[in-house]
């Protein structure tokens, strides 16, 4: 299994380090052999944030806890969505701290609250709902000219609809649209 935790120094013998943030280093410590990779903190001159770009980072390395003093509960959010433990409350030498964690004696983990599969389309339902409310309410039948027409709502639930998908997922469309906008232009080149 292996664990990170923040560091002062490059090796096992530096402190625990009490701010995810601030700390020069991360160690990725497999428990079995107490072999150590050494992560630098690219991000050390940052205000805040930094959080969900070592997540990420440390989900990639196959990591199942980080050890820490003190995280933040964006952090620990970020660690959470990435399947990360986080334990807080460590202190003292770095293999002293993995060899407590061993033995089963950090009882504080934390988890980052857990993401509903359904979050997405409540909240494209209410957008839907709201923009649609909206539109019928300064919007006239394109037919017939009169409000309160079925056809008129109808027209109105579509353009609700997409307005929706648009503010709820607009970095994709920009993607898409872009991704599309440069395949004419250089079909337009050729």
């Amino acid at each position: 299994m292996k664990v990170s935790v923040t560091s002062t120094g490059p090796t096992l013998d530096g402190q625990v380090e009490a701010r995810l943030g601030r700390c020069r280093y991360l160690l990725v410590v497999d428990t079995d052999s107490m072999q150590c990779q050494t992560l630098e903190n690219p991000n050390l001159a940052l205000d805040g944030g930094t959080g969900i770009q070592w997540a990420q980072m440390i989900a990639e390395k196959g990591v199942s806890h980080v050890l820490m003093g003190n995280c933040e509960p964006n952090a620990v959010r970020d660690f959470g969505q990435a399947g990360v433990g986080v334990i807080v409350g460590v202190a003292g030498p770095v293999r002293q701290a993995v060899e407590r964690f061993k033995a089963g004696q950090f009882t504080n983990e934390q988890r980052g609250p857990r993401i509903s599969p359904f979050g997405r389309l409540f909240r494209f339902i209410a957008w839907w709902f709201g923009f649609t409310g909206l539109y019928t309410a300064f919007a006239v039948c394109p037919f017939c000219g009169q409000q309160g027409c079925p056809v008129g709502l109808a027209s109105a639930g579509t353009v609700g609809a997409f307005l929706a998908l648009c503010v709820q997922d607009w970095k994709r469309l920009f993607v898409f649209m872009k991704q599309k906008l440069t395949k004419k232009n250089k079909q337009r080149q050729l």
